[in-house]
Order: C-alpha cells, then sequence, then structure tokens
C-alpha cells in the first residue's frame, strides 16, 4: 500500500468515525471528530459559516425539540490528499426519528496532523 493508499484509508476511516458519531446522536462524541476552530457550512442556516460552539448550540435546540438520527449511511466517497490535509467528499443519506428522510452531498476536510486521528475542520453540506 503506497503513503497515498494509506492517506485515503485514515481519511475514511475518520468520515467513518463521523457518521458513526452523528449516527449516535451523542453530541460530545459527534463534535469529539471536530478541531475547536471547525467551521460548518449548511444550506439552510443565514450564516455562511458556523463555528463549533454555534453548531452545537443549533445541535442543542435540535435535540430539545425531540430531533434525532435513526440511520445515517456515507456512499460514492472521493477522497483528495492536498499536504496534510484530506478533502472528502462523499453523498450521506439520513433518517431522522420523525422519518424524514434526507439525501445531501458533503465536503469534509480533515487535517491529517491531528493525533491519534485527523479531526474536521470545515464540513460543507449541500441539498
Amino acid at each position: 500500500m503506497s503513503p497515498t493508499d494509506n492517506t485515503s484509508t485514515r481519511a475514511l476511516a475518520a468520515l467513518d468515525r463521523l457518521v458513526a458519531a452523528f449516527a449516535s446522536n451523542e453530541e460530545s462524541t459527534y463534535f469529539g471528530c471536530c478541531a475547536p476552530t471547525a467551521r460548518f457550512v449548511f444550506p439552510d442556516t443565514p450564516e455562511v459559516a458556523l463555528g463549533v460552539e454555534q453548531y452545537g448550540t443549533l445541535w442543542r435546540g435540535w435535540r430539545s425539540e425531540g430531533w434525532r438520527v435513526d440511520k445515517c449511511v456515507s456512499t460514492e466517497r472521493d477522497v483528495l490528499i492536498v499536504g496534510d490535509t484530506a478533502i472528502v467528499t462523499h453523498r450521506v443519506s439520513t433518517t431522522l426519528g420523525d422519518g424524514t428522510e434526507l439525501s445531501e452531498r458533503e465536503t469534509v476536510v480533515f487535517d491529517l496532523a491531528t493525533s491519534p486521528h485527523p479531526l474536521v475542520v470545515h464540513e460543507h453540506l449541500s441539498a
């Protein structure tokens, strides 16, 4: 396995960890996959980008309203390695607790230099 293959494998493992954490509905587990300075871009928020604290507040608001994830699946995954950064694109299919099914595209940027595993530094979700 070449170093690039190993790096891509690490990036996809980090994506798997992120998706599983999202599906677990555990705030600390999910945000534990993210660097403290990470930024998040969503199609349905007025802000161009949210910081971790802003997203955490949004997350807690959703949860207080009964929002939860029942299932989350990542497909059509692609990895681009640029230095110590992995840019991962994929389709994410999410089923919410109320039966709503979402099919979205997402780009997740990981810092590969963080230890013990890569951390999210940017996440961009689109319909």
